[in-house]
């Protein structure tokens, strides 16, 4: 695993523009020589949406879903089921109790009420390394303790938060609720 040099030169305040976002991200991926880089916000309130040029709020996409690319959705899927709290469709928690999912298939995994985004488990042949992507998630002492009763394992502790992986070694933050 590579570790990632993160650079704040350069910086982004809101309201932004997208033109802003895009300049800023190609000068801080031409300073850095293909390190990853991080843009940061250089002030202390980022809750503030984007803006089009007259004020108005800029319409953006929604997240519709999550996709978790794994080797073994039988593993993965009750264990992200578990760690969201999201239920499988009816028809892929059959094909999961029975073990009849075709090779490729993947598992969604949805809020009933759909208040919240899908998390699909898609099994791919060619996984790359963890850490391409991971969730942050919010959660007390008793839900800190069902994930690991789930099966994920502590990473690193960090202050504020900590880190874990999942049974196929895939990280993701675990964050207190905040006031």
């Amino acid at each position: 695993m590579v570790a990632a040099t993160y650079r704040f030169s350069h910086q982004v305040h809101w309201p932004a523009q997208l033109d802003d976002v895009r300049r800023a991200a190609r000068a801080a991926r031409d300073d850095a020589d293909g390190v990853p880089v991080l843009l940061v916000h250089g002030g202390s309130d980022i809750t503030h949406p984007p803006t089009g040029p007259r004020g108005y709020r800029r319409r953006m996409p929604e997240l519709h879903s999550i996709v978790i690319h794994c080797r073994d959705p039988y593993l993965l899927a009750p264990f992200w089921s578990l760690v969201t709290g999201l239920p499988a469709v009816p028809e892929d928690e059959a094909k999961l109790a029975d073990r009849s999912l075709a090779p490729g298939e993947s598992v969604l995994l949805r809020d009933p009420h759909r208040h919240r985004p899908g998390v699909w488990i898609s099994p791919v042949d060619d996984l790359p390394g963890p850490g391409r992507i991971h969730l942050d998630l919010v959660g007390d002492a008793e839900e800190r303790a069902a994930v690991l009763e789930a099966g994920a394992t502590v990473v690193r502790e960090l202050p504020g938060w900590t880190v874990f992986a999942d049974p196929e070694g895939n990280e993701f933050c675990l964050l207190p609720h905040q006031p």
